[in-house]
């Protein structure tokens, strides 16, 4: 946690630096644009998300928005690594000790809120925005390739199998001697088990261009995801009921 921290405040006190060195006052009056529409790409400290937002500039220094995206989220003990198994062509990196790949479905009400006034201020607003609503927790069952043994008399001869993680296959599962690869992403979708829960976030925000068509900005903060259970992403790892996460996201859209 304390690399994230570092690597945020070091972001934010790059983008207050740049937004001060790029302020320039104008005589410009008036509310120029009234609708924003946007595209948002995400990175927090446990995924990533993709997102659409649609606002109505209300004034100056407010504009309420909704917002809808799709992200996923890991767990801290995921990581990556090269199958044991050999004599398997194509085999794929897995994730040991893995049972369910976690996405996020997110839709949330929110409002920007400038301390500066975009009509007024040439090149960089600063200001704040938060958001909250719903957050649909996706389950996929993680599918790995296992090799196991026909014949105890014939050592050498496998069988290959795709299978999801089960009482029943515990030690074969969770033995990488036996495991070939990851199976494709694909394989499972039609099992996915749906988790509602709900989600806040709040951060600093620095909008580009206060006279553009096309809006530019980002913002930068903390966000949380909370279910009601621990979310079944490892098998011996310990779950959690929630997420809590530092994030940044970049915005890039159409005023109108």
């Amino acid at each position: 946690m304390a690399k994230y921290l570092l690597t945020f405040s070091f972001l934010l006190l790059t983008l207050v630096s740049f937004a001060q060195a790029n302020k320039r006052p104008t005589k410009t009056k008036g509310l120029i644009y009234t609708r924003e529409k946007a595209a948002n790409l995400s990175f927090n400290s446990s995924g990533f998300s993709l997102g659409y937002s649609k606002g109505k500039l209300k004034s100056y220094k407010t504009t309420p928005f909704w917002q809808f995206e799709l992200g996923r989220l890991k767990h801290a003990k995921e990581y990556k690594q090269v199958p044991d198994a050999t004599g398997v062509r194509n085999s794929r990196p897995f994730t040991f000790g893995k049972e369910n790949v976690f996405f996020t479905a997110r839709l949330m009400r929110g409002q920007k809120r400038y301390l500066t006034e975009k009509a007024k201020t040439k090149g960089v607003a600063i200001g704040w925005q938060y958001m909250g609503g719903i957050s649909l927790g996706l389950l996929k069952p993680y599918y790995l390739k296992l090799q196991r043994q026909i014949d105890p008399g014939l050592p050498q001869e496998f069988a290959l199998s795709s299978e999801k993680y089960s009482l029943d296959n515990r030690d074969v599962f969770l033995d990488t001697r036996a495991i070939v690869g990851a199976d494709s992403f694909w394989k499972g979708i039609g099992e996915t088990k749906i988790l509602p829960g709900l989600h806040a976030r709040a951060g600093i925000l620095f909008d580009w261009g206060a006279f553009d068509e096309t809006s530019k900005s980002v913002d930068a903060g903390v966000m949380i995801d909370v279910y009601p259970k621990a979310v079944p992403i490892m098998i011996d790892a310990k779950n959690y009921p929630f997420f809590l996460n530092l994030y940044i996201n970049f915005q890039l859209g159409k005023r109108s």
